[in-house]
């Protein structure tokens, strides 16, 4: 199952299934949650049914330990270390948010959807934001390679002078978006010049990728570099 192709529905069809199991799993699938985490003492730990928990799973070591007769015992709870860390929502109420989140859905819609407090609702979607943040200007994943297609573009974010006319106050961003996977890259450029955002695109983009973009001569020099430039 694509994530691209989930829905509500989707959601819920699975938090019902294997009483919740198969939401689960298909975390687990997309690395959303651990697969098989380490206790302590370096043992693979189990996924184990727990009532009293959120979840009504957690990780739980069964290792012997060395020369003794009893069990390790070890345990810790299903979303340790997660995006789903610390959260008193199910996983389903946090998997729906995060769908109609990324589709842009209203605050409205939201609140209708999903029955959630104001407050939750502006917390996540904050959340949701650093999550982002963090993927696409923190933490650097080079994207493309060689048979995949990125398109690249800049603009400028801001808001036209008094109100009127076409001169935007704001900041240049430069980023690049991977036709294949979805990934993406976006950056805060003080200036357009051809070595900035030629540095950029090295600092982002593999080398052997198919590069789309606009006319802008500060590509001109992209085929020279180890792409395949088309505009």
């Amino acid at each position: 199952m694509s994530v691209n192709s989930l829905n509500l529905y989707d959601l819920k069809e699975l938090s019902l299934k294997n009483d919740g199991l198969a939401l689960i799993e298909m975390l687990q699938n997309f690395g959303a949650l651990h697969n098989a985490p380490k206790c302590i003492r370096g043992h693979n730990m189990t996924l184990t049914r727990d009532e009293a928990s959120l979840d009504k799973f957690k990780w739980k070591c069964r290792e012997k330990q060395a020369k003794r007769i009893k069990n390790c015992n070890y345990s810790m709870s299903l979303r340790k270390n997660t995006f789903f860390a610390k959260s008193h929502l199910s996983l389903l109420e946090i998997c729906g948010f995060v769908n109609l989140w990324v589709m842009s859905c209203s605050f409205p819609v939201l609140q209708q959807q999903l029955r959630l407090a104001n407050q939750t609702i502006v917390d996540w979607a904050s959340f949701c934001r650093e999550v982002v943040y963090n993927s696409m200007i923190v933490r650097k994943v080079m994207i493309g390679g060689h048979g995949h297609t990125v398109e690249i573009d800049e603009s400028k974010f801001g808001r036209r002078k008094h109100h009127r006319g076409h001169r935007v106050e704001g900041q240049w961003v430069f980023g690049g978006y991977e036709r294949e996977t979805g990934n993406c890259f976006m950056v805060p450029v003080e200036n357009r010049t051809a070595d900035t955002l030629l540095q950029i695109i090295k600092d982002w983009v593999k080398p052997g990728t198919t590069i789309i973009s606009d006319c802008w001569k500060a590509y001109n020099t992209l085929n020279n570099e180890g792409y395949v430039h088309l505009t």
